[in-house]
């Protein structure tokens, strides 16, 4: 399952300045290009990142933390890495 797939891959065809990058757990088949099998790894699109871009991270802190710091290392502006965190919710029934 891959939300939003459809609709990420239409934004990615009608904003030339946009690129799409995906990483799944495992890949079962060959895919098209900007697929990535494992962990999200911000090395493997580095040729992609332009220092003049905004970033979003959306997950859980540990992930947002790993990669603003990667993201800070490369030289990107504080003020243009966005993020929201999120994760499991804790569900208590008695």
């Amino acid at each position: 399952m891959h939300a939003f797939k459809d609709h990420v891959r239409e934004l990615g065809e009608k904003h030339g300045a946009m690129s799409v990058h995906t990483f799944y757990d495992k890949i079962e088949q060959q895919i098209e290009d900007g697929y990535y099998e494992g962990f999200v790894d911000l090395s493997k699109v580095q040729q992609a990142m332009q220092p003049d871009a905004q970033y979003y991270i959306c997950g859980p802190g540990a992930f947002i933390k790993k990669h603003f710091d990667y993201l800070s290392a490369q030289g990107v502006a504080r003020e243009a890495i966005h993020f929201e965190e999120f994760g499991p919710a804790t569900l208590a029934v008695g």
